[in-house]
């Protein structure tokens, strides 16, 4: 499998990755031959491996541009949350549109996709849609335990209002120390 592997790659060759037994090692030939020949195409012939389509997100990341990713995030990794989570973060930040965060399916994911792209855009009115989501939210609580405190949701909003300040805070560093940074 190595073999093929190190040949496909010498020879940029995606059909000699057809021979491989090995799901990860065949996932990583196509990998290494999307990347090498610019070809996101090849990307959709990397297989699930261990319920997961990581190795398919990992190969098509780098050829993500915007809105027109997005069927690749719903069809091509549907079952696998966390890649599915990925990839919208990744076009979230590209596009630096906040609407893509609501396309997240883990809470924790949303949030901090917000938080990147009010950070991203210095916008601290966009750090308030965290108190949106988590209030409209409804918590259904499970053994007795708060799904959120109040804690939780300050600690929250004061992160992303905070990544924002040092943000222009070290910006403003750089520009007068002739680009140096400065620890706050």
């Amino acid at each position: 499998d190595i073999c093929y592997r190190d040949l496909a790659i010498t020879r940029s060759d995606a059909t000699i990755c057809r021979l491989i037994k090995t799901v990860a090692t065949r996932n990583s030939c196509f990998s290494k031959i999307a990347d090498i020949t610019n070809n996101k195409e090849l990307c959709f012939d990397i297989r699930k491996e261990r319920g997961s389509f990581e190795d398919k997100y990992d190969c098509y990341k780098n050829f993500i541009t915007g809105v027109d990713d997005r069927e690749f995030c719903h069809t091509d990794l549907k079952g696998d949350t966390q890649s599915q989570d990925k990839c919208f973060s990744k076009i979230a930040g590209k596009v630096k549109d906040i609407s893509f965060c609501d396309e997240l399916i883990l809470e924790n994911s949303q949030l901090n996709c917000i938080r990147d792209i009010a950070s991203e855009l210095e916008d601290q009115s966009l750090c308030q849609l965290i108190r949106t989501k988590i209030d409209l939210k409804q918590c259904k609580a499970q053994d007795g335990k708060s799904c959120r405190t109040r804690e939780a949701l300050d600690n929250a909003l004061y992160d992303c209002s905070n990544d924002i300040v040092l943000g222009k805070r070290k910006a403003i560093c750089r520009s007068k120390n002739g680009h140096k940074e400065l620890s706050l």
